[in-house]
């Protein structure tokens, strides 16, 4: 799985957590220095290779719920995840 896009790449810090057939993606705001002062990040582009995951439905799980979109880029499914305030939660189902 990796990241791209992002020119706050090295802010984003991405776990991932695989069980049952589910992927979930979470992603975190490292700029949060001080209560109350964050620098939103931009949208962050996640590509999971095809032979780790099937498509899936791609869900923005929190702090809202939506459908995102996955698009099919040769050997990855890319999903671009929206921008991240301080913790932003994806879930492959």
């Amino acid at each position: 799985m990796t990241k791209t896009g992002n020119p706050c790449f090295g802010a984003k810090s991405l776990t991932s957590a695989q069980k049952k057939n589910r992927l979930i993606v979470h992603l975190l705001n490292a700029t949060v220095r001080e209560p109350g002062e964050v620098q939103v990040l931009g949208q962050c582009n996640i590509k999971i290779r095809k032979d780790f995951l099937k498509p899936r439905t791609p869900i923005q799980f929190w702090p809202a719920r939506k459908r995102l979109k996955i698009e099919d880029e040769s050997e990855y499914w890319q999903v671009v995840a929206p921008k991240t305030r301080i913790h932003e939660i994806v879930v492959f189902e």
